[in-house]
């Protein structure tokens, strides 16, 4: 519901019981601008994430970048992982061991479903993880491999993961999940 017409409602909702309560006492009057306060202050925030939505769109189709808490790596999701077929709905990095756990939503019909419905426990499949350091240096792409599917429907969840390096692990500070590139098509030829 958008904050304009939430703010109408309740100014609906408090009207008969402003006027049984007849004149307004001080406290009320705090309360209502109180009310007023937490509006203005989520018309803002409502503002900003629309801001943000725009940037996001606008920084380039295929990817959306999510933000860590300090000293996580970021996480850096193509389309094919974010929204259609699937969606990230669990991820982690374990920087001691260097394990990255990824747990995939099926969202919509797999388009390259051969390929999945051919992997087994412990397979790549046709998803690449990139880590990057931040220091320039080259991100090599590693395959995610297959831990755990039981289907490939939409509404049913696949378990994918990866191995860093431990040395590396420690020093990630991005992480990039993208498809990998359709058999007979150079990966690169796009750059």
């Amino acid at each position: 519901m958008a904050p304009e017409s939430l703010r109408w409602i309740l100014r609906i909702l408090c009207i008969p019981l402003l006027l049984a309560a007849g004149p307004l006492r001080a406290e009320e009057i705090k309360k209502e601008i109180r009310i007023d306060g937490l509006e203005a202050r989520l018309e803002g925030l409502t503002r900003r994430v629309q801001a943000l939505e725009s940037l996001l769109k606008e920084a380039g189709p295929g990817h959306a970048s999510v933000s860590a808490p300090k000293g996580e790596p970021a996480w850096e999701l193509d389309d094919y992982s974010r929204e259609s077929p699937f969606q990230v709905i669990q991820r982690s990095l374990d920087r001691e061991t260097g394990r990255v756990d990824l747990l995939l939503s099926v969202t919509a019909a797999i388009p390259d479903l051969a390929s999945w419905a051919a992997v087994t426990k412990g397979d790549p499949v046709p998803l690449l993880l990139t880590p990057d350091l931040g220091d320039g240096g080259p991100a090599v792409p590693l395959p995610l491999r297959l831990e755990r599917a039981t289907r490939l429907e939409p509404g049913s969840r696949v378990h994918v993961s990866a191995q860093l390096e431990p040395g590396i692990a420690t020093r990630v500070r991005l992480l990039r999940v993208g498809q990998t590139a359709p058999a007979g098509t150079d990966p690169g030829a796009g750059q």
